[in-house]
């Protein structure tokens, strides 16, 4: 191994294990410096060193981002990449090998990241009433949809959910950050939940399973979805998110206040529960404009 490459490795190690980064953040700002190396390692016609690094101006990191921004990288991932390279020199001048200011001159503006479009109710009923029931499988799958939906979940939060968490008739959320909160289980959506558990055939503390056993894997809902999609020949947003979303979204148009769906949805912030308030307006001008007769 290089010299340079023990400086990454050591970088990796000091973000696992002082930082705590998660293996997964690792992995990501692992793989931004690579491209990012990669690209100077072209653009400089040089090896990649630590005195190379120390050299570069603001314009060089500005030609990266460039070259980045003309790719099929997104605004957000961009803005992920700069903070990793960031975090790379930091670590180095906190090593003493090497000082550049240029880097934290680099700014790219971040892009809100849009909300996903609401499914409309019409489209949430056939999809929830008309998905078969023949084996526990199907069954497993249409209770996620309903909890999708009728909690308000994350895809994440539903498939961490263990047995125990049915609490009669609220649910017992596990959150981002380990944050728990509780959400009333409508009758259908436990009537759901009720006729799925008494099929599963295995008998570990988790709620949903795989056909092999394990704890079921996100990909496998968000392929169920695509199958609807095609099915019903539905729009490409109808997302495990877009469930979520429209929960909101249906509740905010029926005259649920923020601060309950704020909690509902486990938000830390009213400012992100009053997004989907721009959604609605959008809906009720929409309405407005059709129905008004000056409009």
């Amino acid at each position: 191994m290089s010299e340079f490459q023990n400086h990454i490795q050591n970088w990796q190690d000091y973000l696992a294990d002082e930082k705590n980064y998660s293996a997964k953040t690792v992995e990501s700002y692992s793989i931004d410096l690579k491209y990012f190396l990669a690209f100077l390692a072209d653009y400089k016609s040089e090896e990649i060193s630590l005195p190379l690094l120390q050299s570069l101006e603001v314009m060089d990191f500005r030609a990266w981002i460039a070259k980045r921004q003309s790719g099929e990288f997104l605004q957000t991932s961009n803005a992920r990449a700069i903070s990793s390279i960031r975090n790379f020199y930091k670590y180095l001048e906190k090593q003493n090998l090497l000082k550049n200011a240029a880097i934290k001159a680099v700014k790219i503006s971040r892009r809100a990241r849009p909300l996903p479009k609401a499914v409309n109710l019409e489209q949430i009923i056939a999809i929830l009433e008309d998905l078969p029931e023949d084996d526990w499988v199907e069954l497993r799958d249409k209770s996620i949809l309903f909890l999708l939906y009728g909690c308000g979940l994350r895809i994440s939060e539903a498939l961490s959910l263990n047995r125990s968490d049915i609490k009669s008739d609220n649910l017992l959320i596990h959150g981002k950050g380990n944050k728990e909160r509780i959400a009333p289980l409508l009758p259908r959506v436990k009537a759901a939940l009720e006729k799925y558990a008494a099929t599963i055939p295995y008998y570990g503390e988790a709620l949903f399973y795989g056909e092999k056993g394990k704890r079921l894997r996100p990909e496998i809902i968000q392929k169920k979805l695509r199958e609807i999609r095609l099915l019903y020949d539905l729009p490409d947003y109808i997302t495990p998110h877009a469930f979520r979303h429209s929960f909101a979204t249906h509740l905010l148009s029926e005259g649920a206040d923020l601060r309950s769906i704020q909690e509902l949805l486990g938000h830390e912030s009213l400012a992100t529960t009053e997004k989907y308030t721009h959604i609605d307006t959008k809906r009720l001008t929409a309405g407005y404009k059709k129905t008004h007769p000056r409009g």
